[in-house]
């Protein structure tokens, strides 16, 4: 039997905000690949939020019709096409860099992502460097719709941390996470309404900093919403419209880049359940911390 520690939970923010993240960042991408290519002026125009649209016209005429909003037109586009996607897996880089301090590690693994309903996902490291200094990892971050789990397994016990997310009713009523409405910030499914409600989006101007051809969104929680993040920033292929890079700040100074390879990327094809699974593991070298109350 595996050793039960409880309730001595320790599933750290960190990890649990990389593999939500994770998660969110090929659901977003992959479900606006369908809604066809940004135009050239599109995707050039100045920085352009969703709370304000280009005018049409000049003093000496009368104003033609409003021209579509740029951002309003992309999550529209997201919340018509975002279910044709039902799963994808892709490698991906992340770092996590503590900002005042200098500190920053990067992380090597791959993504799975199931549409559900709920929405499921997992995250597997396997390589980690911290100061240039390289080591193997083996630890995964899962995501079942109801709970959130950490296993890693290259350590002596092996660590498996369950958290309970959502309770079974919910899941049941929508995805737990979406839009901020569980207790953590995932935008997914995309519902515009809710999404502009809760953030200032913005379609920022390419930048030579920018990873090379792609389309950047930047967004910042409005105020009085409680939320975790100072700033979300994505960056989508402008030819394919994959996820390329997504990069988050937290109220602590933390920031979280992850990097999805498009070249990597398979949509639609069969996922090993096991690679999912949140059961509690069997055998003595376990040690298991579980925590099955909800937050308010």
């Amino acid at each position: 039997m595996p050793r039960l520690v409880q309730p001595a939970f320790s599933l750290t923010w960190d990890a649990m905000l990389l593999a939500l993240m994770a998660g969110t960042i090929g659901c977003l991408a992959y479900a606006t690949s369908v809604a066809g290519r940004e135009s050239e002026s599109t995707t050039a125009e100045p920085r352009v939020s969703n709370d304000q649209a280009p005018v049409a016209g000049d003093g000496n005429r009368q104003p033609g019709p409003t021209p579509p909003n740029p951002v309003d037109d992309w999550l529209s586009r997201i919340e018509a096409t975002h279910g044709r996607i039902k799963t994808l897996s892709a490698t991906l880089k992340y770092d996590y860099n503590q900002i005042k301090l200098g500190d920053r590690q990067r992380r090597f693994g791959r993504l799975i992502y199931v549409e559900g309903p709920p929405p499921k996902f997992a995250v597997h490291f396997d390589q980690l460097v911290v100061n240039r200094r390289g080591r193997v990892q083996n630890r995964w971050y899962i995501f079942d719709g109801r709970y959130l789990v950490e296993r890693h397994e290259d350590q002596t016990p092996k660590r498996f941390s369950r958290r309970e997310v959502a309770s079974p009713e919910a899941i049941k009523k929508d995805n737990p996470l979406a839009n901020g409405d569980g207790p953590f910030v995932i935008p997914l499914p995309v519902r515009k309404d809710r999404l502009l409600e809760r953030f200032q989006v913005t379609l920022e101007p390419p930048q030579k900093t920018d990873p090379p051809d792609t389309i950047h969104l930047h967004l910042i929680p409005k105020p009085g919403r409680s939320i975790d993040f100072v700033e979300l920033d994505l960056w989508h292929d402008r030819e394919s419209l994959l996820p390329v890079k997504a990069r988050t700040v937290s109220k602590s100074h933390y920031e979280s880049i992850l990097w999805l390879d498009p070249k990597t990327a398979r949509i639609n094809e069969p996922v090993d359940e096991r690679l999912i699974d949140t059961r509690l593991p069997t055998g003595p070298d376990w040690q298991v911390d579980e925590d099955l109350k909800l937050k308010e």
